[in-house]
């Protein structure tokens, strides 16, 4: 089981819709304008998505840290 996996087992339902969440890497950006990826949590329902800091240049402690992090303020909103 990856970390995302694990986590993503943790999240209550979204906040507003009662929607199942789900946990993601998501990649953002190209071209001339960069990019990037981060960590983020959305509804499957509504599609609120609530998004972390910028993970791309993190190592996995790091990354790890970030995705506890979300998860606990995701989980306090519910």
């Amino acid at each position: 089981m990856s970390i995302v996996e694990k986590y993503d087992q943790q999240l209550k339902p979204c906040p507003f819709c009662g929607g199942k969440a789900r946990l993601f890497d998501n990649f953002y950006g190209s071209g001339n304008y960069g990019s990037g990826s981060n960590i983020a949590i959305e509804c499957r329902d509504c599609k609120l998505q609530m998004n972390g800091k910028d993970t791309s240049w993190m190592d996995l402690e790091d990354c790890t840290a970030q995705i506890r992090d979300i998860v606990t303020k995701w989980n306090r909103r519910a």
